[in-house]
């Protein structure tokens, strides 16, 4: 099965223009529908500004890049984690690696890759062991999160989806 994006076809890159007042920040140009200066697109289920040309559907954060930079590389990232905002300078070309990094944190864990365990210590995941990944036991959670933190740091560099810690003085 092959999951690489379809290109974006020359016919609807002529029919949008990218502007940052509109809420997808894509407009339609106008054509014979009547839907000329009515900005382009609907959201799905996952948050994604899309439109629909010619029966196929198209994520707007692509169509951008494309009119931006022309070639659409396999994946593009969100800086910011939202999908809604199709804003160029939110966009980067990604890797599946990194996208994967941005998850979100489950809803029974506090903090991403650190898990509470019975015995009151805390245990880190971040990566896989056989490309520098790590899976270590910590006794204290503020210590569990610093490692998670650093490993992905090492592991994804600017991609990284690091913890926020709120220090608390004693």
């Amino acid at each position: 099965m092959n999951n690489s994006p379809k290109p974006i076809p020359q016919s609807l890159l002529d029919l949008v223009v990218y502007d940052e007042e509109s809420p997808t920040f894509l407009y339609w140009k106008g054509t014979g529908s009547g839907r000329k200066y009515e900005h382009a697109g609907s959201v799905n289920s996952w948050g994604y500004w899309r439109v629909f040309h010619k029966r196929k559907g198209y994520t707007i954060h692509r169509i951008v890049w494309a009119l931006h930079y022309g070639d659409v590389p396999p994946v593009i990232d969100h800086i910011n984690g939202n999908p809604s905002d199709n804003r160029i300078t939110n966009l980067r070309d990604g890797t599946e690696h990194n996208k994967a990094n941005r998850k979100k944190v489950s809803t029974k864990n506090k903090y991403k890759g650190v898990i509470p365990l019975p015995s009151g210590r805390y245990r880190v995941r971040c990566g896989k062991k056989p490309t520098g990944g790590i899976d270590i036991v910590y006794n204290t959670e503020i210590e569990a999160v610093l490692a998670y933190n650093e490993n992905a740091l090492r592991l994804w560099g600017e991609y990284a989806s690091l913890n926020i810690v709120e220090y608390q003085a004693t």
